[in-house]
């Protein structure tokens, strides 16, 4: 069993003010978030709030996906860092745009369960 993250520890409040700053702050700037927490009372460690930065992120970004719209994330495996795009076009066709494109390059592909 994984351990709980600092935001089920707090009030759906406090809840709903961590993601409000996360999000006003472009989930990043992870030093400002922490001084705006601390100025309301939440207690959270940098890392803390970058995991759920990222967290928060991917969830928004699926949020606002509608119909048949992909989904396309994008991790740099040696910094960590995401990105994130949305296309009308279906997986299997991104994929095969992919491959099209990038006929030098090695795609895999990781399923992920719901």
């Amino acid at each position: 069993m994984s351990r709980l993250t600092f935001v089920q520890y707090i009030t759906p409040e406090q809840r709903q003010h961590v993601d409000a700053c996360v999000r006003a702050y472009g989930y990043a700037q992870v030093d400002r978030v922490k001084e705006d927490l601390a100025g309301a009372g939440i207690k959270a460690s940098r890392s803390a709030i970058f995991r759920h930065a990222q967290r928060l992120k991917i969830k928004d970004a699926e949020t606002q996906l509608s119909g048949q719209q992909t989904l396309i994330t994008l991790v740099a495996v040696g910094t960590g860092q995401c990105s994130f795009a949305v296309t009308d076009q279906s997986l299997a066709d991104v994929l095969e745009a992919l491959k099209t494109t990038c006929e030098a390059c090695s795609i895999q592909t990781f399923p992920m369960q719901k």
